[in-house]
């Protein structure tokens, strides 16, 4: 199971973080945050610093969605 800083544009013209889980079960997290993103980068680079804070705790999404 891998993860993967990924972001989405909403229908407001924002860019939204997410995190993708590869593999055999696959899904897609949106990380909510209060700031409004206005570039790909931002929201990409937001994504990452969330996951790696995450890698660091041990606290990474599990199984059905939940976080450890």
């Amino acid at each position: 199971m891998a993860f993967k800083a990924s972001y989405r544009k909403n229908s407001r013209g924002y860019y939204v973080p997410m995190i993708r889980k590869t593999g055999q079960d696959a899904r897609t997290f949106t990380l909510h945050t209060s700031k409004r993103l206005s570039s790909a980068e931002d929201a990409r680079t937001h994504a990452q610093e969330w996951l790696d804070q995450r890698q660091s705790e041990g606290s990474l999404p599990q199984e059905g969605g939940g976080t450890k």
